[in-house]
C-alpha cells in the first residue's frame, strides 16, 4: 500500500514537472514521427500549449533521446542566461523572460532536433553500410522482401511458416520495416548459414524503401497492394506508388517481382516506365486462381484480405520450389500474426483483435471476419474504433465512410474520442441499415463516444456483457490524435 502511495505521488510530481517543463512531451511527439522536423511542425499549432498529453504511451529514453534530451536543456538553459545577461534585466523582467523561454520549450526541441539531424543520419548510414557488408558476405543468402501499404507483416509471417522446414530461415522480427530498423537487426541478428531472410519494408517518404533495399535486395520482392495508408505523407496514390516500386527496383538482376495485376497497373508495369526498374527481373502478377493448391476448407478460415496475402506467401513459396506437401501442411496449421484480424480473447471478450491494421481496406476486412464470428456465436457486435489516421486529399471521407462500414456489418460502435470521432458518428448515423438497436444499459442508438479505451473498458461489461457480444477491436491510435 505504502509502495503504491509512493508511486503516485511521485507521478503526480512528474505531472507537475512536465506541465512546467515540457521536454518529454514533445519528444514523445519528435519519436512518434521518426524524428521528422517537417512531421513535428505539423503537430505543432495543436500541442504547443498542451501539457502532460502522454497517456496511451510513454516517450523511450533511446540514446538518441538521451543525448539530445541533455543538447536541448544546455541550449535552453545557456540561451536564458545570455539573454538575462544582454539586456540586463531585474526580477520582475527577468521572471518575464523566464516564462517566455517556458513557453517556447517545443521551440528548442525543434532546434535542437534540427541542429542534431545531420549527425544521427551520418550514424545511420555507418550502420546501415555494415549491415549491407554483412548481407553481402553471405554469398548463398536469398532474400524475400515485401512492401505495401498494409498486409506486410502477415504476408512476410505466412512465407515464413511456409518456407522455415526447408531452408535455414530467419524472419526480421515485429514490426520492424525502416532502414535503420533493418539494419539494427541484420547488424544483431544475422547468423552464418542462413539460407533465407525475410524483410518487411515500409516507408513514409521517398528513398526509405530503396535505402532499405540497398541492404537487403530481394530476390523474390513482393508489393501486396498500394492503398490508403501514409497517404497524408505522400499526396497520392501515384507519389506512393512510385515510393513502393523501389522495393522492385533495388532487387536483384533476375528477381522474381509479385504483385497484383491492379499494382502492375499502378506502378507502369510492362511500359517503357517500368522497364527502366524490371530489367533482367521477372514480373510475375497474382491472380485469383494463386490459391489453386489450397483446398476450400482452409480457405475459408481467411478473411478477404488475408487470403490475399495468403496467395502472396504461395507464390513466394512456390517460386522458392519449397514443395506443395509442406505448403499445405504448413497451412492446416498456420497461424495469423498477432493484432491483426486475429480470433482470441480481449479484455474478457470473445473478439477479432485488428489493433494493428489501420486502412479502410483492412477494417473493412476485420468487420467481414468479426461479424462472421458473431454470427457463428449467436451474438451481437460491438466495434471499438478510433479511426484511420494519414488519409490523403482523395480519402478525406475515409472516417465517415468506416462509420458507414460498421453500421451495415456491426451492431453498435463504441468510439473512442480521437479527432476522427465526429466524423465515424457522423458516418453510422447516416448508414441506410435499419433501426438502431439497444445496447444493455438501454440507450437506443447506434452508438457511443468514449474518452478512451480505459473508459470503455471501464463501461463494457455493463453496456455489452461478454456473453451477449463480441468485439472487433480496432487501433487506438497514439496521444497525437487526441
Amino acid at each position: 500500500m505504502e509502495s503504491s502511495n509512493n508511486l503516485s505521488r511521485v507521478s503526480k510530481i512528474a505531472k507537475i514537472v512536465t506541465a512546467f517543463f515540457p521536454f518529454s512531451d514533445f519528444f514523445y511527439i519528435l519519436q512518434q514521427e521518426e524524428y521528422s522536423s517537417a512531421r513535428f511542425l505539423k503537430w505543432l499549432p495543436r500541442f504547443f500549449f498542451r501539457r502532460n498529453f502522454q497517456v496511451r504511451d510513454t516517450l523511450k529514453y533511446t540514446k538518441r533521446v538521451k543525448s539530445s534530451f541533455a543538447f536541448v536543456i544546455v541550449i535552453w538553459l545557456e540561451s536564458f542566461f545570455l539573454a538575462a545577461q544582454y539586456f540586463s534585466l531585474r526580477p520582475v523582467p527577468a521572471l518575464i523572460l523566464a516564462v517566455i523561454w517556458l513557453i517556447t520549450i517545443p521551440l528548442f526541441v525543434f532546434a535542437g532536433n534540427w541542429v542534431l539531424s545531420p549527425y544521427y543520419n551520418h550514424r545511420k548510414k555507418v550502420v546501415m553500410r555494415r549491415a549491407a557488408a554483412a548481407v553481402r558476405a553471405q554469398k548463398d543468402l536469398k532474400i524475400v522482401a515485401v512492401a505495401g501499404s498494409f498486409g506486410k507483416t502477415t504476408t512476410k509471417n505466412f512465407i515464413y511458416q511456409f518456407t522455415r522446414f526447408n531452408f535455414a530461415t530467419q524472419m526480421v522480427s515485429g514490426n520492424i520495416n525502416t532502414p535503420l530498423g533493418i539494419a539494427m537487426w541484420v547488424n544483431a541478428y544475422l547468423k552464418p548459414g542462413t539460407q533465407l531472410l525475410i524483410v518487411e519494408m515500409d516507408a513514409y517518404q521517398r528513398g526509405e524503401i530503396a535505402a532499405s533495399a540497398s541492404i537487403a535486395p530481394a530476390d523474390v520482392a513482393i508489393i501486396t497492394n498500394i492503398g490508403d495508408q501514409h497517404l497524408e505523407r505522400f499526396g497520392s496514390k501515384a507519389a506512393l506508388a512510385l515510393a513502393l516500386r523501389e522495393i522492385f527496383a533495388g532487387a536483384k538482376p533476375g528477381a522474381k517481382l509479385l504483385c497484383t495485376e491492379e499494382t502492375a497497373a499502378a506502378l507502369g508495369a510492362g511500359g517503357s516506365a517500368g522497364k527502366a526498374w524490371e530489367g533482367s527481373r521477372e514480373m510475375v502478377t497474382i491472380t485469383d486462381d494463386a490459391l489453386a493448391i489450397i483446398p476450400a476448407a482452409m480457405k475459408k478460415n481467411f478473411s478477404t484480405s488475408n487470403q490475399i496475402n495468403l496467395a502472396f506467401a504461395v507464390k513466394a513459396a512456390q517460386l522458392l520450389r519449397v514443395p506443395k506437401s509442406f505448403i499445405l501442411d504448413a497451412c492446416a496449421k498456420i497461424e495469423l500474426p498477432g493484432r491483426r484480424q486475429k480470433e482470441g480473447e480481449w479484455h474478457g471478450y470473445i473478439a477479432i483483435d485488428d489493433t494493428y491494421n489501420i486502412s479502410l481496406t483492412t477494417a473493412r476486412a476485420g468487420l467481414e471476419a468479426a461479424a462472421a464470428l458473431a454470427k457463428r456465436l449467436g451474438k451481437k457486435l460491438v466495434v471499438v474504433t478510433a479511426g484511420i489516421p494519414e488519409l490523403g486529399p482523395d480519402e478525406k471521407d475515409g472516417n465517415k465512410l468506416l462509420g458507414e462500414a460498421i453500421a451495415a456489418r456491426a451492431d453498435y460502435a463504441a468510439i473512442l474520442g480521437s479527432i476522427f470521432a465526429r466524423a465515424i458518428a457522423k458516418g453510422v448515423c447516416s448508414a441506410a441499415t435499419g433501426t438502431a438497436i439497444t445496447a444493455g444499459n438501454g440507450v437506443n442508438k447506434r452508438y457511443s463516444i468514449f474518452k478512451n479505451l480505459t473508459a470503455f473498458l471501464a463501461k463494457a461489461p455493463a453496456q455489452f456483457p461478454p456473453e451477449e457480444w463480441v468485439v472487433l477491436a480496432q487501433p487506438e491510435l497514439t496521444d497525437l490524435y487526441y
